[in-house]
C-alpha cells in the first residue's frame, strides 16, 4: 500500500522498495501563515527562534521524505523537529515513537514549553502520569479514526503491539491502513537491529509512512554495521542498499569468533579500508550531523531536561509545601517518622532534596527516598552522550542515590556502566583529561573553581541546581573555557512544578544583572579611555 498523502507532507514520498511500488512526488510545500502574529485558526505563533544548524536540518525534514538528525542530545532536535510540523501543519496524524519518559514526559513539556497549538494524545500515559494499559494504548489509537490531525506520543516498547493491531485486527477501524503518515523516531539507535521486533514493526508499516524523522545522537554505537537498518527506515535502501547483506559484503570483511564448548560461531565484521568514508558520503543527503559542513553549533548551549513526579510523589510535595510538616509512615518501633519545617530557608532546603529525589528526615545523614525521576533522566543521558560527563551533584543524598544507581568504578561494576567521585586529586584530575573517566561526579562547591576539566569532555549534567550564580558559572566554566575544543552541552535536569524552576529562574536573573553590571562597567571603561584619548 502507497504511503497515504497529506497535506503539507512534502518530498519524494517513495514507498518501500522491496514492495515494488513508487509514490508521486508530493507538490505542497509547507504551509504559510498569512499573518505572522497568528497561526492556524487564530492561535499565537509559538515564540521560537532557531539556531543557524536547526534552520538546516528543519529545511530537510520540510523538503525530503526521510532524515536523520544525528546530533548530540541537547542541541534541540525536539524544538526543531516541532518548527517543522507547525510549518508543515499536516491534516492527519502524526506519531512520536521514544523510550517511555521520554514519550511520557520530554515531548508533551516542549510542546506546552513553546506554546505550540498542537492537538496532543499520549499513547504512554493518563492525566496523572500513570501507565496506561495496553488495551487501553489501542484503544485510544482506534478513536484516533474520528479526532482531527493529533500529535502522539507512544514509548518504543509498545509499537510492536500497535502496529500488529493496525494491520492485523478486523476490529480496529484502520485495518489494514496505518494512520500515522508523519513518524518521528527519537532514539533512532533502538532499531539498529534488523532481527529485533522494534524494526520489523517499522519496517511492515514504513511503505505506508510519507514523512519519517529519526533522531539520535549515538546512530553507530556498535560500529558501522548499525546503520543499514537505521537508513533502511529512514530513506527505503535508497542511500545504503535494501539488502544488508549486500551492504555487509560491500563495506566490510567477516571474522567468525568460536567460543568453544560446542557453542554457535559468533561472526563480526570489519571495515573494509575505506569504508567509513565512502559510507558517510552515501547517507550524507539523508543525514545531519556536527560534521556536517552546512552547519556551526553554539559554543554552549543549555538545554533544560523536565521530569515530573506521579501523583503520590507529588502530594508528599504539596503536604510538606503547604503544611510546613509531613509524615513519611512508621519507624520500626511503629512511632511516625516526621518531618518538621521552622523556617523558610529549611523549607526551600527540603524541598530542594524532594525535587532532586529524596528527604533528610532531620540535621543528620539519614534520608528517605522519595522519587527516582531524575535518576531516569540522568540515565537517559549517559546512554545518549558519545562523550565523557560531568555530573554536578549538590545533597549527599544525590550522590548515594547516583552510585547505587549506576555503580561505582572499583566496586565490582562493569566500567563502561560506572560512574567515579571526584577526590580532588591532581591525578584524577589527569585521568578524567586523558578521556579515561566516562561518567565523573563532582560536588561543585568544592571542585567548581580553579580546576580544568576542559580536555576530558564537552558536557555536563546538573543533578540540583545551586541557587549561588558564582557557584553555577564557575562550575559551567570548568568546560566552557580556552582549549575547549568541541561545543559545550550543558544539561540541567529540572523537576516539573518545584522548587527547581524558581532556583533555575532566580540564577538566570542574577546573571542578568550580572551582565548588566559588566557592559555598564565596560562602557564606563571605554568612554574615560575616548575622554582621555
Amino acid at each position: 500500500m502507497a504511503p497515504r498523502r497529506c497535506r503539507g507532507c512534502r518530498g519524494s514520498h517513495r514507498a518501500d522498495r522491496a514492495s515494488g511500488r513508487a509514490v508521486r512526488r508530493g507538490t505542497e510545500g509547507p504551509r504559510k501563515d498569512t499573518d505572522d502574529r497568528v497561526g492556524r485558526g487564530g492561535d499565537p505563533v509559538p515564540n521560537v527562534r532557531l539556531h543557524d544548524y536547526q534552520e538546516y536540518s528543519k529545511d530537510l525534514i520540510l523538503h525530503k521524505s526521510g532524515v536523520g538528525l544525528f546530533l548530540d542530545m541537547g542541541f534541540g532536535k525536539t524544538l526543531t523537529c516541532l518548527q517543522a510540523l507547525y510549518e508543515m501543519n499536516p491534516a492527519c496524524h502524526t506519531l512520536v515513537v521514544a523510550p517511555k519518559t521520554v514519550a511520557a514526559t520530554t515531548w508533551p513539556a516542549e510542546v506546552e514549553k513553546w506554546g505550540y497549538p498542537f492537538r496532543t494524545l499520549s499513547l504512554v500515559v493518563d492525566g496523572r502520569g500513570r501507565t496506561l494499559p495496553g488495551k487501553k494504548t489501542l484503544e485510544l489509537v482506534d478513536g484516533l479514526a474520528a479526532e482531527p490531525s493529533t500529535l502522539c506520543f507512544l514509548n518504543k516498547e509498545r509499537l510492536a503491539s500497535v502496529v500488529a493491531h493496525v494491520m492485523d485486527d478486523p476490529a480496529c477501524p484502520f485495518i489494514g491502513t496505518w494512520p500515522f503518515p508523519v513518524v518521528i523516531l527519537d532514539e533512532l539507535q533502538a532499531f539498529k537491529s534488523s532481527s529485533s521486533k522494534l524494526f520489523g514493526a517499522m519496517a511492515r508499516v514504513r511503505p505506508q509512512v510519507a514523512k519519517i524523522v529519526g533522531l539520535t545522537g549515538t546512530p553507530s554505537p556498535q560500529g558501522l554495521t548499525d546503520l543499514w537498518p537505521e537508513l533502511y527506515l529512514l530513506d527505503g535502501g535508497r542511500s545504503l542498499g535494501t539488502s544488508e547483506d549486500t551492504f555487509l559484503t560491500t563495506f566490510f570483511a567477516p571474522h567468525d569468533y568460536d567460543p568453544g564448548r560446542g557453542k554457535k560461531k559468533i561472526r563480526f565484521w570489519d571495515p573494509l579500508p575505506g569504508a567509513h568514508g565512502a559510507v558517510m558520503a552515501r547517507i550524507a543527503d539523508t543525514c545531519v550531523s556536527v560534521a556536517n559542513p552546512n552547519i556551526s553549533l553554539p559554543e554552549v548551549t543549555v538545554n533544560d531536561i523536565t521530569v515530573a513526579m506521579d501523583a503520590k510523589e507529588r502530594d508528599l510535595y504539596d503536604d510538606l509545601f503547604y503544611n510546613w510538616t509531613l509524615t513519611l509512615g512508621v519507624d520500626g518501633q511503629g512511632r511516625p517518622v516526621e518531618v518538621d519545617v521552622v523556617s523558610k530557608t529549611v523549607l526551600s532546603n527540603k524541598l530542594r532534596q524532594m525535587a532532586s529525589g529524596a528527604l533528610y528526615l532531620g540535621d543528620g545523614r539519614e534520608y528517605v527516598p522519595i522519587h527516582e525521576r531524575k535518576l531516569d533522566a540522568l540515565g537517559q543521558v549517559f546512554e545518549a552522550s558519545t562523550a565523557p560527563v560531568l555530573v554536578c551533584y549538590h545533597f549527599r543524598s544525590d550522590l548515594d542515590m547516583i552510585c547505587r544507581r549506576f555503580g561505582v568504578a572499583g566496586d565490582g561494576t562493569r566500567k563502561d556502566t560506572a560512574v567515579e567521585v571526584f577526590d580532588g586529586t591532581a591525578a584524577m584530575l589527569s585521568r578524567w583529561n586523558r578521556g579515561e573517566i566516562g561518567r565523573l561526579l563532582i560536588q561543585p562547591q568544592s571542585a567548581g573553581h580553579g580546576l580544568n576539566f576542559q580536555e576530558g569532555g564537552h558536557t555536563m549534567v546538573w543533578y540540583t541546581l545551586p541557587w549561588a550564580l558564582e557557584v553555577y558559572m564557575q562550575a559551567n566554566a570548568r568546560l566552557a573555557r580556552q582549549g575547549q575544543r568541541h561545543p559545550v552541552i550543558i544539561h540541567r535536569i529540572l523537576c516539573a512544578d518545584t522548587v527547581d524552576q524558581r532556583v533555575a529562574g532566580t540564577l538566570a536573573g542574577k546573571r542578568e544583572v550580572q551582565d548588566s553590571v559588566l557592559r555598564d562597567v565596560a562602557r564606563d571603561v571605554l568612554g574615560r579611555r575616548s575622554r582621555d584619548g
